[in-house]
């Protein structure tokens, strides 16, 4: 490619053998539009497949969650339920000690 205007730079690893030794370098690279796209086009993907991944998580969290709010209304719509049918099951009971001695003192014989 022969573009001189625009161009994207890159600092890309670089492996290569030197007296039968394996080396590695960091180079700057200079890359039109198009040939930039080639270049990041592995990290890009990486990037986009990790936040769909993110996406799909915070989205299966939020039906987790809505199921789980389901649940419970419908629990609590049982609950009303059985209270309708069963009132003293659900009722909430008012003792004084004074009525407690009360008791008491007339079954002792």
């Amino acid at each position: 490619c022969n573009q001189k205007d625009h161009l994207h730079s890159f600092e890309l690893p670089f492996e290569y053998k030197e007296a039968g030794e394996m080396k590695n370098a960091l180079i700057k690279v200079r890359a039109c539009p198009e040939c930039a796209k080639l270049i990041s086009y592995y990290r890009d993907a990486k990037k986009a497949k990790k936040q769909r991944k993110q996406i799909e998580s915070e989205d299966k969290v939020k039906i987790e969650v809505k199921e789980e709010s389901k649940k419970r209304s419908s629990r609590d719509v049982d609950d009303v339920d059985d209270a309708d049918q069963h009132p003293a099951k659900h009722a909430k009971i008012d003792i004084k000690k004074e009525d407690v001695d009360e008791e008491e003192e007339q079954s002792e014989p």
